[in-house]
C-alpha cells in the first residue's frame, strides 16, 4: 500500500468538513501520484508561480517535498481498524476512481461503498499458480524449479482489468466479475473456517512491488506520530 508523505516520511493528512484528520493509503502508486499532481496543481493555481513571501503559509512549498512511500498491507489494515486514534487521527484506504466505478456497477454494491472501503474484483471459476504476480511480472516465464509442482490459489484483483487480463490467461469461456471488499476479504481469509478461503491471495497492482522496492531504497520510513496537515 502506498502513501503521501514528504521526503522525510511525514505524512500528509486532510481534514474533512467534520474537521475529522485522515491519513490516506492507497492501493495504487499511480493514484497517490495523482493526488501530488492535484495539490501541487491547486497550491499553484492559488498562489501563482511568484516568489514565496511566507515559506510556512505557501502551499507549494508544502507539496515541494511530497513523495510517495509504502507500508506493508498488514500494518496499514491494522491502523484502518483502529478507527479514532489517541491522536485522533482516522486511516483510511482509498481505492482507485476508476476501481471503484468498476465496482459501483455491480448490483452487489449499487448503493455505494462507504468511504476508506476497498473494492476487489474476482471470480469463483478463476485459479491461478501461487507465483502468478511473480510470474506476470516475469514476461510469464517461470524459473526452472525441477520437478516441483506449483500450487494453484483463488486471485483476488484491486482491478477488474487485472482480473480479466489473468482470465484470458487462465479462464475459459464467459467471466463473471464478482465484488468483495478488503477489509472483510482479509477477515474471512483470517477468521473462516472454510479451506477453501485458505486458497484465496490479493493479488497486488502490476509493478506494486518494484515500485515498493524503490520507495525503499530511497530510506523513506512512514512517521507515526507526525503529520502535515491540508486544509
Amino acid at each position: 500500500m502506498f502513501a503521501v508523505t514528504d521526503s522525510s516520511g511525514t505524512p500528509y493528512m486532510v481534514v474533512d468538513e467534520k474537521a475529522k484528520i485522515i491519513a490516506y493509503f492507497f492501493t495504487s502508486a499511480v493514484e497517490a501520484e495523482r493526488i501530488i499532481a492535484n495539490g501541487k496543481e491547486s497550491a499553484r493555481k492559488e498562489w501563482g508561480d511568484g516568489k514565496s513571501k511566507d515559506k510556512d503559509m505557501d502551499p507549494r512549498e508544502i507539496w515541494r517535498s511530497a513523495t510517495v512511500s509504502t507500508l506493508p498491507l498488514s500494518s496499514v489494515l491494522s491502523l484502518s481498524l483502529q478507527g479514532r486514534t489517541k491522536s485522533g487521527i482516522y486511516f483510511k484506504l482509498a481505492p482507485t476512481e476508476a476501481d471503484l466505478q468498476d465496482a459501483l456497477n455491480y448490483t452487489s454494491i449499487k448503493g455505494g461503498l462507504p468511504d476508506g472501503k476497498v473494492p476487489l474484483f474476482f471470480s469463483d471459476a478463476l485459479t491461478v499458480p501461487l507465483d502468478f504476480y511473480d510470474l506476470r511480472e516475469g514476461g510469464w516465464k517461470r524459473k526452472d524449479n525441477g520437478d516441483e509442482a506449483v500450487e494453484n490459489c483463488k486471485p483476488i484483483f484491486f482491478s477488474r482489468k487485472e482480473l480479466e487480463e489473468a482470465w484470458g490467461k487462465y479462464g475459459s469461456g464467459d467471466l463473471n466479475v464478482e465484488v468483495t471488499e478488503l477489509t472483510g476479504a482479509v477477515k474471512e481469509i483470517v477468521n473462516g473456517k472454510d479451506p477453501e478461503l485458505g486458497r484465496l491471495c490479493i493479488v497486488p497492482y502490476k509493478g506494486s512491488k518494484e515500485r515498493e522496492k524503490r520507495v525503499r531504497a530511497k530510506g523513506i520510513n512512514y512517521k507515526m506520530g507526525e503529520r502535515i496537515l491540508i486544509l
